[in-house]
């Protein structure tokens, strides 16, 4: 339970920390380019600056400069911390980003204490984070250790599912608490996220340490691997078949293309919709409220049963990016307030996809080798969130003298290629499974490893992404 209730309060944080992140942002650049002499008071009202295109291009600088650091130095500390995870400890590296996570709150705090400080050490708090391994480690970390938990394939799904859920029911619950920023104030906020990340930390430390199930034929030769194989994820695709190789990069990309869209809609929605609707910290909380409440239903109960029916998890990974390609899109033609609601229809099978590749990338590589799987998925994140930062925080301001919904038509198409790839490669992509009797012998202390003759996944021939005939087998 130790891991739900962290991922849980980290979601909950997360999902309060973007729109008021965003928000105290915005806010702070109105008052560093505000020319009145009661700024604070001013640049409070909502429609202050909510079309003024110099407030919209600094407040998207900072956010633009702040995901760079954050991305850059995490790129490197998520894949150091995700190989610990495999030769060390999965616990000790669910604990590590959360150190950052702390000094990262007290920076925050000290700007909503000195509002007329420069907005620019905004950069300052990310970095921080980023050099704990951000929260790409806290992500990558908590399904590592769910991974590790489940040697069923099928029941492997299920409980990253679960994890998916949880994340959305955080979500969900903080954003309602969002929608409140006007009550609580940013001092107040702030705070929260202290106390919040305080209990996370404590129930992580708490937590009972994850037990393999497999042989470590990789582990001491793993000690041994080379920094730039740790940080490219190279050695990840060593000793496996062609078949698998390919599967890995397939997942990969598609779970480039879709967090991509994702989280590149996350950095502009909030200006999105306070320049097109003038929607405030409130209505985009209860927007969001809405979709992430619908999203725990589906991860928690619709998926797990649409697993019990025989449904693969390539199936739902394609249906899950065909829906978020539609929602996307949905922001483009919304018309007033009401129609953008109906985005929900859409964005509540936003977890169909993440669970699916995941499970699709756990399946496909070794136990021991899940730390490395999923923090080249944080490497991933990483980069995703770098470039579309880059994309979406230049071409928004942009696009607001003449197409202000080009980011939402720009976004949809992106993830075309990753369902044609999908649907091309169905059958290679449904048959992966690893097996325990093909693991080589865990090594005496005296032998050296042979690296050729440790363990290798092979590609067996089957209807579904999962063998439940061999469930009782260690995957």
């Amino acid at each position: 339970m130790g891991v739900y209730i962290t991922i849980f309060l980290y979601a909950l944080t997360t999902s309060v920390f973007f729109p008021v992140f965003q928000s105290l942002v915005f806010y702070k650049a109105c008052i560093t380019l505000s020319n009145s002499t009661d700024a604070e008071v001013t640049c409070q009202s909502r429609e202050a600056a909510a079309r003024d295109e110099s407030v919209h291009s600094l407040a998207n600088l900072i956010l633009l400069t702040s995901s760079t650091g954050l991305c850059i130095t995490a790129f490197f500390t998520s894949r150091w911390i995700g190989h610990l995870s495999d030769v060390k400890s999965r616990k000790l590296a669910f604990l590590i980003p959360f150190a950052g996570l702390f000094f990262s709150d007290f920076t925050i705090l000290v700007q909503v204490l000195w509002p007329r400080a420069s907005p620019y050490y905004f950069i300052v708090s990310e970095v921080i984070y980023g050099i704990f391994g951000g929260y790409m480690s806290i992500t990558s970390g908590a399904f590592a250790i769910i991974s590790t938990m489940y040697t069923d394939p099928k029941e492997r799904a299920k409980a990253i599912a679960r994890l998916e859920g949880t994340i959305s029911l955080g979500s969900m619950i903080g954003f309602l608490i969002s929608s409140r920023l006007e009550s609580a104030g940013y001092l107040g906020m702030a705070c929260f996220f202290v106390v919040a990340h305080f209990i996370a930390f404590l129930s992580a430390l708490f937590m009972k340490e994850v037990q393999y199930h497999e042989p470590e034929p990789l582990l001491r030769n793993s000690q041994k691997t080379k920094p730039l194989a740790i940080c490219t994820g190279s050695k990840l695709f060593e000793n496996k078949s062609p078949a698998t190789k390919c599967n890995l990069r397939i997942l990969y990309f598609s779970f480039a293309i879709s967090y991509f869209a994702f989280i590149g809609s996350t950095r502009i929605l909030f200006f999105y919709l306070k320049h097109k609707f003038l929607w405030g910290s409130e209505k985009y909380g209860y927007l969001k409220a809405i979709n992430q409440g619908m999203t725990t239903v589906m991860a928690m109960l619709v998926f797990p049963a649409l697993k019990n029916w025989g449904i693969t998890d390539v199936r739902l990974a394609i249906f899950g990016l065909a829906t978020r390609s539609i929602g996307r899109a949905w922001y483009a033609i919304a018309w007033a307030d009401y129609a953008v609601y109906g985005v929900v229809c859409f964005e509540m099978f936003s977890k169909f996809p993440a669970t699916a590749l995941r499970s699709l990338i756990s399946s496909n590589v070794g136990e021991h080798e899940r730390g490395a799987a999923f923090s080249l998925v944080a490497v991933i994140e990483a980069m995703c969130n770098l470039t579309s930062s880059w994309v979406f925080h230049i071409a928004f301001p942009i696009s607001l003298r003449f197409f202000p919904e080009l980011s939402f038509v720009i976004m949809p198409v992106i993830i075309v290629p990753a369902i044609v790839l999908m649907i091309i490669n169905i059958r290679s992509l449904e048959s992966p499974e690893t097996h325990p009797e093909d693991l080589a012998e865990p090594p005496n202390d005296d032998d050296e490893i042979d690296v050729e003759k440790t363990a290798v996944l092979h590609h067996v021939p089957t209807e579904t992404d999962t063998l439940t005939d061999s469930s009782s087998k260690t995957t």
